[in-house]
C-alpha cells in the first residue's frame, strides 16, 4: 500500500471521530454544565496521556518490525511482538497503580472546582487509571500493525476508539446518568474492547502473543524506546500542563472556555500526523541504506506540502472562527474563546511543520535528540506559562503554548539538518 493511501486511512481514522465530536460537544456541554465538562476534558487528555507508559515501545516495535518486513522472518517478528506487547502490558499495570496511589495521596481538591463534586471526581480519576494497561498494550499491538503497514486496520480501530470517546458520554447522558465516574467507566470499557480487537488482528497476522519474553529483544526495544519514553512523557505533559495550571490559578469554571477550542484545534495536527505515521516505517528502512540525499529530498517535499496544506486550513479557521464558535456553542462562549482560537491557530501551523523534522530524526534512530529538545523547551515553557496565565488569564496560556512550539520547531529543524549533513 502506498504512502498516499496510508495517509488517507490515517486521516479517515482521525477525522471521522473529530466530526462526530464537533456535533455532540454542544449536547455534552449543555447537559453536564461548564464545570463537569471542564473536568471531563482533563480526563480525556489524561487517558490519552497514559500512552506514555508504553515506554516508547510502540514506536520501537514499529521500527524493529519494519526493518524485517522484506526479510519475511515470521518467527523473529513474533518474538518482537510478544516481547514488546507483554512489556507494555506489565508497564501499564504498574502505571495504573502509580496513578491510583497519586490520586489517593494528592486528592482532587487542587483542581479548584466550585460545586460539591469531590467524591464523584475522585472516583472518575481512579477509574481512569484502569485504562492505563489497556492503553499501553494497545500501543504495543498498534506498533506491530504499523510495522506491517496495516494502516487500514489501525485506523478502523482508531475510528472506533475515537467515536467511543464522544459517544460513551452521550449515551450515558441520554440514559440520564450525568455523573463523571459513570461516564469514565464507559470510556474505560471501550478501551478494553478496542484492545481485544487489536489482539485478534495481530494474532491472525503473525501468530499468538505467548508468554516467552526475549531478553535480547527487550534490550533492543528499550534502548530505542527509552528516549522515546522521555519524549512521550514530556510532549503530552506540555499539552496537559496548561489546563492544570488554569484550573489551579483561575478555577475549573473558566477551564472549558480554553480546553474545548484548544482540544479541537489540536485535532488539526492529525493532518501532519497522518503523513508522518505513514512515512516513518518507510524512512526507517531508507536510513538503513544511508541514502541521505534521497531522504533529504523527501524531507523538503513533505515540508513544502505541509506548509501549503496547513496554511490554507489555518487561514480558513481564522476567517470563520467567530461565526463557527457562535453557531456551535453560543455568543457568550464565543466571546470568551475567540482570542484563544486565533492564538492557538498560529501555534498549530508552527507545530504542524515541527512534526516533520521530529519524525525524520526519530526514524534515523536518534530518539535522544528529540527528547533533549523537549526537555529544554519544557524548562522554558512551564514558568513562562505560569507567568502569562497570571498576567493574561487563558489568553496567556494560549500565548505560552504558541511561543513554546516556535522554540521547538527551530531546534528540531536545526538537528534534522545536522543529520542530513546540510548544516
Amino acid at each position: 500500500m502506498s504512502i498516499k493511501k496510508n495517509t488517507l486511512w490515517n486521516l479517515g481514522g482521525s477525522f471521522v471521530p473529530l466530526i462526530v465530536g464537533i456535533a455532540v460537544i454542544p449536547y455534552i456541554y449543555k447537559h453536564l454544565g461548564i464545570e463537569r465538562t471542564g473536568i471531563l476534558t482533563i480526563i480525556w487528555a489524561l487517558i490519552g496521556y497514559f500512552s506514555i507508559f508504553d515506554f516508547g515501545l510502540g514506536r520501537a516495535i514499529t521500527q524493529r518490525i519494519s526493518n524485517l518486513a522484506t526479510l519475511k522472518e515470521q518467527k523473529q517478528k513474533q518474538t518482537i511482538a510478544t516481547t514488546g506487547v507483554l512489556l507494555t502490558l506489565i508497564i501499564g499495570i504498574g502505571g495504573g497503580l502509580i496513578g491510583y496511589i497519586a490520586i489517593k495521596l494528592m486528592g482532587v481538591e487542587w483542581l479548584n472546582f466550585e460545586t460539591n463534586l469531590d467524591s464523584e471526581i475522585t472516583d472518575a480519576f481512579i477509574l481512569a487509571c484502569l485504562a492505563i494497561p489497556a492503553t499501553t498494550a494497545t500501543a504495543g499491538l498498534r506498533g506491530v500493525l504499523e510495522g506491517e503497514l496495516r494502516f487500514k486496520s489501525i485506523n478502523l480501530l482508531k475510528m472506533l476508539l475515537g467515536l467511543s470517546n464522544f459517544m460513551c458520554p452521550v449515551v450515558s447522558i441520554f440514559l440520564n446518568e450525568h455523573r463523571l465516574d459513570s461516564l469514565v467507566a464507559s470510556l474505560v470499557a471501550a478501551r478494553y474492547l478496542v484492545l481485544i480487537a487489536h489482539y485478534i488482528i495481530v494474532k491472525d497476522l503473525i501468530g499468538r502473543i505467548n508468554n516467552n519474553l526475549s531478553r535480547e529483544e527487550a534490550s533492543k526495544l528499550f534502548k530505542f524506546g527509552g528516549w522515546i519514553t522521555l519524549s512521550n512523557l514530556i510532549s503530552p505533559l506540555m499539552v496537559v500542563a496548561d489546563r492544570l495550571v488554569i484550573a489551579n490559578l483561575l478555577g475549573a469554571t473558566v477551564l472549558a472556555y480554553y480546553t474545548i477550542p484548544v482540544d479541537f484545534m489540536l485535532r488539526l495536527l492529525l493532518i501532519p500526523s497522518a503523513i508522518t505515521a505513514s512515512v516513518f516505517p518507510v524512512i526507517s528502512k531508507d536510513f538503513a541504506s544511508k541514502n541521505l540525499s534521497k531522504i533529504f529530498n523527501l524531507y523538503k517535499k513533505i515540508l513544502k506540502y505541509i506548509i501549503v496544506l496547513m496554511g490554507a486550513v489555518i487561514l480558513f479557521i481564522i476567517y470563520y472562527a467567530d461565526l463557527g464558535l457562535t453557531l456551535w456553542l453560543g455568543n457568550e462562549y464565543a466571546a470568551n474563546s475567540l482570542p484563544i482560537v486565533y492564538i492557538i491557530a498560529i501555534g498549530i501551523f508552527i507545530n504542524s511543520i515541527g512534526q516533520i523534522p521530529y519524525t525524520f530524526i526519530q526514524a534515523s534512530g536518534d530518539a535522544r535528540s528529540t527528547t533533549l529538545i523537549n526537555i529544554y523547551v519544557l524548562i522554558i515553557y512551564i514558568p513562562m506559562s505560569i507567568i502569562l496565565i497570571n498576567q493574561f488569564g487563558i489568553n496567556g496560556a494560549a500565548t505560552a503554548w504558541t511561543i513554546r512550539v516556535i522554540f521547538d520547531l527551530a531546534a528540531l529543524h536545526y538537528r534534522a539538518l545536522k543529520i542530513f549533513k546540510y548544516y
